[in-house]
């Protein structure tokens, strides 16, 4: 319903944004073991300090993203398509992905220090809060409704995954 130079467009952004997620995400793989050690050692200090050490450090890569994104688009861009019209709406697009790296790597980095706490359960039931209860319902209102403002299209989505990752690293 949104086009298929709109869906080429989100595609070449969520690739960007799926590549760029390895860097926080393997972070949280180390947060989770050196927090993992550290308690298994009977070290809460040195486990509080590996994480905060741990998502600060992942905080701060993301920023190297985001300024990527930001100052070069179009030649990011430029390695999937040619296309004019595609490339004007993943340039869009980028931006929306540039605003969520931070709250992305924070929440993925989170979740490795609660991991290394042996902590699943609630961070998972939290992701599925965001994620399915207000991230999906949230794109598909403001990008396919006129609920709350003017169809939106794939923006509307992009906002809505913005939002659940922003909430999800809130909580």
């Amino acid at each position: 319903r949104i086009g298929a130079e709109n869906v080429a467009a989100a595609q070449i952004a969520l690739n960007i944004s799926s590549m760029t997620y390895v860097i926080p995400m393997s972070i949280s793989f180390g947060i989770t073991i050196r927090v993992g050690h550290a308690l298994g050692a009977k070290d809460k200090i040195g486990a509080i300090e590996r994480s905060k050490i741990g998502i600060l450090v992942a905080g701060l890569m993301s920023l190297i993203s985001v300024t990527i994104f930001l100052l070069f688009p179009d030649w990011i861009i430029r390695l999937y398509t040619t296309d004019p019209a595609v490339s004007a709406t993943a340039a869009t697009l980028l931006v929306f992905t540039a605003m969520y790296q931070f709250s992305d790597a924070l929440q993925t980095s989170s979740n490795g220090a609660l991991r290394g706490y042996k902590d699943t359960k609630v961070p998972m039931l939290l992701a599925i809060a965001s994620y399915w209860g207000l991230a999906l319902p949230l794109g598909i209102v403001l990008g396919l409704t006129d609920h709350i403002v003017p169809a939106m299209g794939e923006k509307g989505f992009w906002i809505g995954i913005l939002t659940g990752l922003t909430v999800a690293a809130i909580l």
